[in-house]
């Protein structure tokens, strides 16, 4: 698929060319809020920045401190331990379909959806299923049963 076929890009190209002939546009196709970002967000950026500990990769599970912050916000039972510290949603699902999918198993994926979606179930070897979702932006459960090919008998 080209960034051409894929809807959310065109989506967002629509809306900023109706921007640019001044209507009021509110898209949430590509995740570009316009409220500028909280002052208390960019001084603790500016303060990370500063901090020499932060030049540097940390350890690859996230650092053990926010993993056991985490952990105990989870209840009985969950440890740093059970706990993976992703950068971003496109690595935590990466990761979550290394963990449980074998290559060849089908993954459903939205149509539209954004194109890292679609990349990361075809790095896992899975066979990417698409499934339309409706104009109300919703997804019927007879619809992903429609989609999906049967488990053979």
């Amino acid at each position: 698929m080209t960034e051409s076929d894929n809807p959310i890009f065109r989506i967002s190209d629509r809306a900023a060319e109706l921007r640019a002939d001044g209507v009021d546009v509110i898209t949430l196709a590509a995740g570009e809020p316009e409220a500028p970002t909280a002052p208390f967000i960019v001084e603790a950026a500016v303060l990370a920045a500063r901090d020499r500990r932060t030049h540097r990769y940390g350890p690859a599970a996230g650092l053990g401190e926010l993993r056991e912050r985490v952990a105990a916000g989870h209840g009985t039972g969950v440890t740093a331990d059970d706990v993976q510290i992703a950068v971003g949603t496109k690595h935590a699902l990466h990761l979550a379909l290394h963990a449980v999918t074998s290559p060849g198993d089908e993954v459903l994926v939205l149509r539209p959806s954004w194109p890292g979606h679609v990349g990361a179930a075809e790095s896992v070897g899975a066979a990417v299923v698409h499934v339309p979702v409706g104009l109300d932006g919703l997804v019927g459960l007879d619809t992903l049963e429609r989609a999906r090919t049967p488990e053979p008998s």
